[in-house]
């Protein structure tokens, strides 16, 4: 059996930092490389799942979304679910501020 994380593991903290959620995009996926490596995930998930239109797809651990609105911009029906809050409410903004509904 494999234990849970402590509730004090260093991404717990990590990820409910208001300053690492809003900021995480743009140092993960920010620069020339980082753009790289988001549109190469984004070809994957895209190659992984086929069709997106109207399909219905759970997206674990969606940290700040950028899966699951990449699927929900496909027309995709997407619940995205993450343990950190902070890292959610940048996952809403970015689908109220493209205009999709995840």
């Amino acid at each position: 059996m494999t234990e849970s994380p402590a509730p004090d593991h260093y991404s717990y903290t990590l990820y409910r930092d208001a300053t690492t959620a809003r900021t995480f995009d743009d140092r993960r996926f920010g620069g020339p490389i980082g753009e790289i490596v988001a549109a190469t995930q984004a070809r994957v998930i895209s190659n992984f799942i086929g069709r997106i239109q109207g399909r219905r797809i759970l997206d674990v651990g969606t940290g700040t979304g950028r899966a699951a609105l990449f699927l929900a911009r496909g027309a995709a029906d997407v619940t995205a679910v993450d343990a950190s809050e902070q890292m959610l409410a940048v996952a809403r903004e970015q689908a109220a501020a493209h205009g999709v509904h995840v």
